[in-house]
């Protein structure tokens, strides 16, 4: 007898010897295979159509297409499943089972109503949509190139997994209609190397819980807020803008090049901290506050310019090597300070306190 696949597992039949010339047959042993969870109306991958399209039926058990409330799982491994050609396909939740893998491409949409969540062991957006108010958790990898992230839902990089933001020759990433971005503790994020931007409009959001890497010279822009409580650091050798709020909660590295906080309120974190390396800039504009408990070092250069205004109080580290203060910029560092470097261009420096400048 033969391999029989029933599901996603692959059952063999075996024959087992059982003592002296006893033999059993028709016993099966599993080999591991990811299986598709259970849920209602679930429709599974077959490819029997013997193409990649998410758009033909007969790849799908029972010949048909997943729809609106349906559960669609992909588990067939070496298979990327490829949504694209317009095509607009909307289910409750899917599974995409390590292995195997989804690209929405060509201007096809995705909608993922839930409200049972979505597991994606592999994602690639390379100019489609993917939308809709479900959890979709990648488990392994995700590229999102070019295309729109939108829907009240939340897309989450899990512990583990990685994201990257423009591996190709250029174009824009677009989030919006209230999505949420999210690289979970454990995962990691890359913006780059690819010339990409992207636009980010209130009240969506990236969250960035683990560590976002910005290896280009591209523009984050839009009103939504980027939001730090993990670690982002940028590492590409030009500038790098970020044009809406940046709310630090956890650590900033400058280690190379210019990173321009353009515009936008933000505080600057309650334990925020912010590290400018050698030959780096960090220029800060709009209003901006450091919390108590957060801290500004570096060999670098932290410049606060036009229609800025930064507080550091008392209590926050203050041991940048360069404090350049452009246009109208304003600080105000309260308590006794040491500056190793000031240097004043139509800025403003206030505060409580004696500043020393060595």
């Amino acid at each position: 007898m033969g391999p029989v696949r029933i599901a996603t597992r692959w059952i063999v039949a075996v024959t087992l010897a059982l003592g002296a010339g006893l033999v059993a047959t028709g016993q099966t042993v599993a080999q591991d295979e990811p299986a598709c969870e259970a849920r209602p109306t679930l429709i599974t991958w077959d490819g029997d159509a013997g193409t990649t399209a998410w758009a033909e039926p007969l790849n799908w058990s029972e010949d048909t297409l997943p729809g609106p409330g349906s559960h669609a799982c992909i588990a067939v491994a070496g298979t990327t499943v490829s949504l694209d050609s317009g095509f607009v396909a909307s289910i409750a939740s899917l599974q995409v089972m390590p292995g195997s893998g989804l690209a929405i491409a060509g201007n096809a949409t995705l909608d993922l109503a839930g409200p049972d969540p979505s597991s994606l062991a592999s994602l690639g957006v390379f100019g489609g949509t993917l939308t809709g108010a479900g959890t979709r958790i990648v488990t392994g990898a995700a590229t999102l190139d070019t295309g729109t992230l939108t829907g009240t839902g939340r897309t989450v990089i899990g512990p583990g997994a990685s994201l990257v933001i423009g591996s190709g020759q250029g174009g824009t990433l677009a989030i919006g209609g209230g999505h949420v971005l999210v690289v979970d503790a454990g995962a990691t994020a890359t913006w780059g190397p690819g010339p990409h931007d992207i636009t980010l409009e209130a009240p969506s959001r990236i969250e960035v819980a683990g560590t976002l890497d910005i290896v280009n010279d591209r523009t984050l822009g839009g009103s939504g807020t980027l939001a730090v409580t993990g670690t982002l650091r940028k590492l590409s050798h030009g500038t790098t803008v970020i044009g809406g709020p940046l709310d630090l909660d956890g650590s900033l590295a400058v280690e190379t090049g210019l990173l321009d906080a353009a515009a936008g309120d933000g505080g600057l974190g309650t334990d925020g901290s912010i590290v400018v390396g050698p030959g780096a800039r960090l220029r800060l504009s709009g209003a901006r506050t450091i919390g108590p408990a957060g801290s500004v070092t570096g060999a670098g250069i932290l410049e606060v310019t036009t229609n800025g205004t930064l507080s550091a109080p008392a209590t926050a580290t203050w041991a940048v090597t360069t404090t350049y203060l452009t246009g109208n910029g304003s600080l105000t560092l309260d308590g006794e300070r040491t500056l190793e470097r000031l240097w004043l261009f139509g800025g403003s420096l206030a505060g409580s306190g004696a500043r020393t400048v060595t």
